[in-house]
C-alpha cells in the first residue's frame, strides 16, 4: 500500500469520481482507477460499491478514509519539515 494509492482513494471520495480525482492528483483516469484497484487488492476488500458506473463508498471505505486522510496529512507535514526554512 502506497501513499499515492491512498491519495487517489481520498481524492476519489472527495471528488466523487475517479475522473475528477485524477485531475486533482495529476494522473490519468485509468491510472486513478488502477490505483484504487491495486489498493483494494492489497487490502483484500472492496472500498467502493460499483453502482451504474458510479463508485459509492462502502463500509470498508468509510473505515479507511479517516486513517488514509491522516496518513496523507502526516506525510505532507514531513515534507514541509524538510523543505524551505527547515532544510
Amino acid at each position: 500500500m502506497g501513499l499515492r494509492q491512498l491519495e487517489v482513494f481520498v481524492a476519489t471520495v472527495r471528488a466523487g469520481s475517479t475522473r475528477s480525482a485524477a485531475e486533482r492528483v495529476a494522473r490519468s483516469q485509468s491510472a486513478a482507477s488502477s490505483a484504487i484497484a491495486e489498493l483494494e487488492t492489497t487490502l483484500g476488500v472492496a472500498l467502493f460499491d460499483r453502482v451504474r458506473r458510479r463508485l459509492v463508498l462502502n463500509e470498508n471505505g468509510r473505515a479507511l478514509l479517516p486513517m488514509a486522510a491522516s496518513l496523507l496529512d502526516q506525510a505532507a507535514e514531513l515534507e514541509h519539515l524538510f523543505t524551505g526554512a527547515h532544510a
